[in-house]
């Protein structure tokens, strides 16, 4: 479930990005082109956008995911799972 920003908990770029030390900027990518497939969630308000700390907890723990998944080697498939088992 994604979390929800709202007018309550919502952060500007700059606040989002300090947070996390990194550039307003950074966090603008994060938000349009994402990292290893997954991007921050962001909302416009009165025509500004923002992201909160939940968004922020939420894409770090997918980006770790996908980061993850990307290292994790590939399924042997049958016909090679049958040559290591019968020693060819």
């Amino acid at each position: 479930m994604q979390p929800t920003i709202t007018l309550k908990n919502r952060l500007t770029l700059s606040q989002a990005g300090k947070k996390v030390g990194k550039s307003p900027s950074a966090v603008f990518r994060w938000m349009r082109d994402g990292i290893c497939g997954e991007r921050l969630q962001a909302a416009y308000f009165g025509g500004s956008l923002f992201t909160s700390e939940d968004a922020l907890n939420d894409f770090a723990r997918r980006v770790a995911d996908a980061k993850l998944k990307s290292r994790m080697p590939a399924a042997v498939p049958d016909h090679d799972a049958n040559l290591v088992e019968t020693g060819l």
